[in-house]
Order: C-alpha cells, then sequence, then structure tokens
C-alpha cells in the first residue's frame, strides 16, 4: 500500500480522495482516482452541502511523464 501513498502525496488528493488502484506497463502508468461509495460532496457551483454524486463515470487523462508533473 506503500505505492498508494506515493501517488495520494504526488497528485496532491486530500481526504475523501484517494488512489484506488496504481497499475504499469513498460509504456504507461496508471492510477486510479477514488472516493468512497456513498459519498456526498459540496457542490462546487452554489455551495449547496451533502449533494449525492450524479456523475461517476471512468475517464482518461493523459498527463506528462510521472516524473514531469
Amino acid at each position: 500500500m506503500e505505492h498508494l501513498s506515493l501517488f495520494t502525496v504526488t497528485f496532491g488528493l486530500t481526504a475523501p480522495w484517494g488512489v484506488g488502484d496504481v497499475s504499469s506497463s513498460m509504456l504507461k502508468l496508471g492510477a486510479e482516482v477514488a472516493f468512497p461509495r456513498g459519498r456526498r460532496f459540496t457542490s462546487s457551483h452554489c455551495g449547496a452541502e451533502h449533494q449525492p454524486v450524479h456523475d461517476a463515470r471512468e475517464r482518461t487523462w493523459c498527463h506528462l511523464n510521472f516524473f514531469q508533473y
């Protein structure tokens, strides 16, 4: 689980966000950013608290090489 902590710190994630899984191959490194199922958040639009998540689709994001982050 140490690698999960490394990525959590590297990506600047704070609770409730965290790294759920890490995968790698010769050409790419993957990390899953996740939150606890059922978690409610404050709306970034209007500031209303305890709002349910309405979109948790998996997405792919390409970034610079890991050590260029």
